[in-house]
């Protein structure tokens, strides 16, 4: 009874092993033509998840995979290529608007620097003239040149100060200003042209020029971990608490806006360098006017 499957008991060991065989070859053989293209595919989309645009994948065989490859490369060409474009457009509007800034000097605010010159001549007032000269001379250096549309930011702390000296000479002290020392680590971090001088002015226009004395404003820094806050504190009465919350709106929503000038300008300007969570802030200042809050990250300058 047992002798027939004697027989055939080392014919079905071997067709065990040879099935064995077989469904590893299959298997390898699936592996090669399904999955290992697809753990390529998978790996190239989480490199371009990172930012890598500059990969491209290639496919030896003519089959399916073949057409996913290439339509893969070509959607990352077009990508790089359009991040590129935007890049470049965000390049144009962040010069546009600077050239857009500079053009934007303040007739009033000439007249009347002259004029305050030409009281301190008349009067014989030699060593005060020569320090308005000097300033205004910084001043429209700085706003007039064509040069890089970054500077250190130790320079444009400069030019605000020249802008202060004129202010001061102009309401002959009147106004109590608190300057902080810039600190030594943020001096050679590159900044847009023209972020802190359009504030101070912001300051004066909108809230001190009408303050006949007491006027008081801060600039203050202070700095977290890698960033750095510019605090622009004023005493002002003018600014009422919807115009200030008008004002914030307006910055909030800044990218939709046609025109930006003044304060709305520096805040494109800085979003549009360092990202949409740089900018300004405002809110009801403790001294009773406006604070201006601007926020920079720190980048070596390259």
């Amino acid at each position: 009874m047992l002798s027939p499957l004697t027989k055939y008991r080392d014919w079905l060991w071997l067709l065990s092993v040879t099935s064995l065989v077989l469904i590893a070859i299959f298997s390898y053989g699936i592996f090669l033509l399904i999955h290992k293209p697809l753990r390529n595919l998978v790996g190239a989309f989480r490199k371009v998840e990172k930012g890598e645009l500059g990969i491209a994948v290639h496919y030896r065989h003519s089959d399916e995979f073949r057409y996913l490859y290439r339509q893969f490369n070509l959607m990352v060409e077009r990508l790089r290529i359009l991040i590129q474009e935007v890049y470049e457009q965000q390049i144009r509007s962040q010069r546009a608007e600077l050239k857009q800034l500079q053009a934007q000097i303040n007739p009033h605010f000439l007249y009347n620097s002259f004029f305050i010159l030409k009281g301190l001549v008349r009067r014989g007032e030699e060593g005060l003239s020569l320090k308005m000269l000097d300033n205004l001379g910084e001043y429209f250096k700085f706003i007039t040149r064509s040069g890089s549309e970054q500077v250190p930011l130790e320079t444009e702390v400069r030019h605000a100060v020249s802008y202060l000296e004129i202010q001061n000479l102009r309401f002959s002290g009147a106004i109590d200003v608190i300057w902080d020392e810039l600190p030594e680590a943020w001096h050679s971090v590159p900044v847009p042209r023209l972020i802190v001088q359009p504030l101070v002015e912001n300051a004066y226009r909108h809230g001190l020029e009408e303050k006949a004395n007491e006027g008081r404003l801060e600039i203050r820094f202070r700095v977290v971990d890698n960033q750095l806050t510019v605090l622009i504190d004023d005493n002002g009465e003018q600014l009422r608490d919807e115009q200030i919350e008008r004002l914030s709106q307006q910055l909030r929503e800044a990218g939709d806006v046609k025109e930006t000038t003044g304060i709305l300008n520096v805040h494109r300007r800085l979003q549009l360098t360092f990202g949409p969570e740089f900018g300004l802030r405002v809110a009801r200042s403790e001294l009773g006017g406006l604070q201006v809050q601007m926020a920079i990250p720190y980048r070596k300058d390259e």
